[in-house]
């Protein structure tokens, strides 16, 4: 996430987390028979690329819901909210501490939705520092089935004294339809 402390340092802050990047050096693919790995067809004298088997989905997930009926959960990746910008009004000391006093503090980012279905939105709670920051948010009530909407936030942080500039955010969401709420987040996975 950039941040910018007013008039335009940037530096990255901790969002719970940590994103790592993976990079492969390089795979053997084998078949199900142990034939020995998967390549190109160089006895049949021309060569074709590897193939690779085809995915198979999942089974769904089934949960009883009330009065004992069948519910189907929905598929995907847990709605989650990311931060992507900060602006910090007095600027931050050095780009990413805070000083003893007031702050005026605006975020932006996205709630994304990345399930088949639609989700209402409860709450994003701010933290700074561990502790709670209320502050004023432009977010929708509703998420459609796999998209993201844009939210900002905007408030008054008192900085009892100096400190690295630590934001976290979460999202509190639930399903829309309320027979889906016996689901939970059973079916789906953590995307980061």
């Amino acid at each position: 996430m950039n941040l910018r402390s007013v008039p335009g340092s940037r530096f990255w802050i901790t969002l719970g987390a940590v994103a790592v990047l993976a990079t492969g050096a390089g795979a053997t693919l084998g078949s199900g028979s142990g034939a020995g790995p998967v390549g190109p067809d160089v006895h049949a004298g021309h060569t074709e690329p590897p193939r690779l088997a085809a995915a198979t989905e999942p089974p769904p997930i089934r949960v009883a819901g009330p009065a004992g009926r069948t519910i189907v959960c929905p598929r995907g990746a847990v709605p989650a909210v990311h931060l992507t910008d900060a602006v910090f009004e007095p600027p931050l000391a050095g780009g990413t501490m805070f000083a003893a006093g007031s702050y005026r503090i605006t975020l932006r980012g996205v709630i994304t939705n990345g399930t088949t279905m639609p989700i209402t939105v409860r709450a994003v709670d701010l933290t700074v520092g561990g502790t709670r920051w209320r502050s004023a948010m432009g977010a929708p009530r509703t998420v459609t089935a796999d998209t993201s909407v844009p939210i900002r936030v905007e408030g008054a942080y008192l900085s009892p004294r100096r400190g690295h500039a630590d934001l976290r955010a979460a999202l509190a969401w639930q399903w829309r339809d309320p027979a889906l709420r016996s689901c939970g987040t059973a079916g789906l996975i953590e995307d980061d």
